[in-house]
């Protein structure tokens, strides 16, 4: 039996608009300790990823605007070093919780936002992504995938549609 869930988070960049060069980490504050990564609670069990929609207020500005998102299981406490604009470093191994990533492509312009839909659970899909939920929640790192000038304030909406199916 599968059950599908619409689960997102939030992002509000800081107060600037510094360049993010190639595998920086998008967070709410530069102070490192103070980094959070984004929470989807989607109950324990197994589950698939079908569907990925990143969402950026400026529209404007998409230029290399491309994204990974990182997944981990939260039994295992995420912490990160660097904050906002930092060069990130994966931790990626099955003791760590890494579960796997995801490349988000280009965003297309909307009227008052950007947008990326990414279809990653469909059968015969090259980059389906699923895994198991230990305690109901995955964790998510959002790090940037070239040179990309982000406004000062800018939000990041990341929503995921998951089929969990329990075990």
């Amino acid at each position: 039996m599968s059950k599908y869930v619409k689960v997102s988070d939030t992002i509000t960049r800081p107060n600037d608009d510094n360049i993010y060069a190639d595998t920086d980490l998008i967070a709410s504050t530069t102070t490192a300790g103070d980094v959070t990564p984004l929470a989807f609670k989607i109950g324990t069990g197994g589950f698939d990823i079908k569907r990925i929609t990143v969402l950026k207020t400026d529209a404007a500005d998409l230029a290399n605007a491309e994204f990974t998102l990182h997944f981990y299981d939260t039994s295992t406490a995420l912490t990160s070093t660097v904050g906002d604009n930092g060069l990130w470093t994966k931790v990626a191994t099955a003791v760590d919780g890494y579960m796997g990533e995801v490349d988000i492509p280009v965003m297309t312009a909307g009227s008052d936002d950007a947008s990326t839909v990414l279809h990653v659970g469909d059968t015969g899909y090259a980059n389906q992504f699923s895994g198991y939920s230990k305690n109901g929640i995955i964790d998510a790192w959002l790090v940037n995938d070239s040179t990309y000038r982000a406004l000062a304030l800018e939000v990041f909406t990341v929503e995921l549609i998951v089929d969990i199916v329990k075990f």
